[in-house]
């Protein structure tokens, strides 16, 4: 007998690709903005931490949206549904296509790379605690038996 997996939850946006690419853009340039030198912007080692994660996170998203992006560019130009505006001609369109093409596969390359930093950097980064004076909350639990 053969069970079906329950359909997934519709998770598709009402936004155009354009827009949800704008929303991303912009809340990168607010967080530039929030964290400027004398903007007080971070105040504790979590907020770096929790950023890092959201930023890590955005970054390992990136190579799948330049991948979709190459693959209907793919299918656009096989279907004749594109044009080089520069040079209207069939073999200028696929060159051009093919070109775009290479481009965002390195730069899903060097965005796959980019999340893998970022993880390498939060693996650190979790480690850090704020000193406000106090003591620092430890990273690991003490063992307090031990020192009995």
């Amino acid at each position: 007998m053969s069970r079906s997996l329950p359909a997934p939850a519709d998770t598709r946006s009402t936004l155009a690709p354009a827009e949800c690419a704008a929303r991303a853009s912009e809340a990168i340039r607010s967080l530039n903005r929030l964290t400027i030198s004398y903007a007080p912007g971070y105040e504790f080692a979590s907020d770096a931490d929790q950023v890092l994660a959201h930023l890590r996170d955005l970054a390992q998203r990136i190579p799948q949206s330049l991948q979709q992006m190459g693959q209907w560019l793919a299918l656009a130009e096989s279907q004749g549904r594109l044009t080089d505006v520069a040079t209207p001609t069939a073999q200028a369109t696929r060159s051009t296509v093919a070109d775009a093409i290479a481009s965002l596969t390195m730069a899903a390359g060097y965005a796959a790379s980019l999340g893998a930093d970022l993880d390498r950097a939060l693996s650190a980064t979790s480690r850090l605690a704020t000193d406000a004076g106090e003591e620092p909350v430890p990273y690991l639990p003490v063992d307090e038996t031990s020192s009995r």
